[in-house]
């Protein structure tokens, strides 16, 4: 279940997941569209409870909520190659 309060003059989302309370300031003093991503996030909960969506490992799941469960885990910083005897031998 997730709300929306209005705190100054910009809306907040807040949504209890996972055992946890999330916060989030949405960046908008439209009320429409406040409660417009409070149904996106409602509605991407309802796909992870139901099993149709997982969130990536390494994603802030507040993050993936509000992306409606299109946000995919960051890339992977490239290592590299690992060190040859040829390499070894050069140096």
């Amino acid at each position: 279940m997730a709300s929306i309060r209005k705190r100054g003059q910009f809306w907040h989302l807040s949504v209890r997941a996972g055992g946890r309370q999330l916060d989030r300031g949405l960046g908008t003093a439209d009320e429409r569209e406040a409660r417009r991503l409070k149904g996106c996030v409602e509605r991407t909960l309802a796909d992870l409870k139901l099993g149709r969506l997982a969130p990536p490992v390494g994603v802030d799941l507040l993050d993936f909520l509000l992306s409606d469960g299109r946000l995919q885990a960051p890339a992977a910083a490239e290592s590299p190659p690992p060190a040859t005897l040829g390499h070894l031998w050069a140096a």
